[in-house]
């Protein structure tokens, strides 16, 4: 591309190369401590799929600003909300992790398997797939995940019962600061007017175009660079991997980093 928009604050720029650091530098210690051999295989493997789809996704906003589309970065931010959820649904209660990652990666196959337009062929190969998730669970948490997936109701959020949506999983863990990322960019993801002209500096301006806005670059930077840098954490932390002075420093920079977000503080506030 040889006309880039980028037009962010610098040091926004550069803290979000730093939160990619640390991610990466995350998984390369997680990688090395279990050497391919992790004790438990669908949480463990939950947690690396899951953090590389966070890791892309946040390359993926700088590049939209990048190519000046910022007001489309939302959506994304929706999605690695999400994937932070995941990391901690899953992992919280170790005792349940298998489980948790179980419904995780096979809760939309329980849907598949009863929906009247696949084909029998297409359910039987559905089927094939849960039977594999299933044959990597120990006897009691086999026969819990097998219950659900044959026996019970289909749930609206893959995490229920055990939580009633995402704020309940954010208030039971004490992360009600992140609250305010998922209901500010939630609207856009269902495709609403005002949520997609949140990250645009001249909403009224109407047109297919890019457009280098500033305070609107900013603060996909820095939603991006939060949701990875807890999520790369809260992996550490299941995972037994102390990267906790790496990660007190980066949070630091970011509150310092207040000013450079205009009307963006709450999406940095930390409690």
């Amino acid at each position: 591309m040889s006309e880039h928009f980028l037009v962010a604050h610098p040091e926004l720029v550069d803290f979000h190369h730093k939160v990619e650091d640390f991610a990466v530098e995350v998984n390369s210690l997680i990688a090395e401590r279990f050497k391919d051999r992790h004790p438990n295989p669908l949480s463990g493997g939950a947690f690396y799929s899951i953090s590389a789809n966070m890791l892309a996704l946040h390359r993926a906003v700088l590049t939209l600003c990048f190519g000046g589309w910022a007001f489309s970065v939302p959506i994304l931010l929706r999605t690695m909300f999400e994937l932070y959820l995941q990391i901690l649904v899953i992992g919280k209660n170790k005792k349940d992790a298998e489980y948790m990652a179980f419904l995780c990666n096979y809760w939309f196959l329980k849907h598949n398997i009863n929906d009247p337009t696949f084909s029998n062929e297409a359910k039987q190969q559905f089927r094939k797939q849960i039977e594999d998730g299933l044959n990597r669970l120990d006897e009691e948490t086999r026969k819990k995940a097998k219950h659900f997936i044959f026996k019970e109701r289909m749930r609206r959020f893959w995490y229920s019962p055990e939580y009633s949506g995402p704020t309940d999983v954010l208030e039971k863990f004490g992360r009600s600061d992140l609250q305010f990322i998922y209901t500010h960019y939630s609207s856009a993801s269902h495709g609403g007017l005002l949520g997609l002209n949140m990250l645009k500096d001249q909403p009224d301006s109407i047109h297919p175009n890019p457009r280098a806005d500033k305070r609107s670059q900013n603060m996909a930077l820095v939603s991006s660079s939060r949701l990875t840098l807890e999520a790369s954490f809260a992996r550490a932390q299941l995972e037994s991997c102390n990267v906790s002075d790496a990660y007190q420093a980066l949070l630091s920079e970011l509150l310092g980093l207040k000013k450079a977000v205009d009307g963006g503080e709450n999406l940095i506030s930390v409690r």
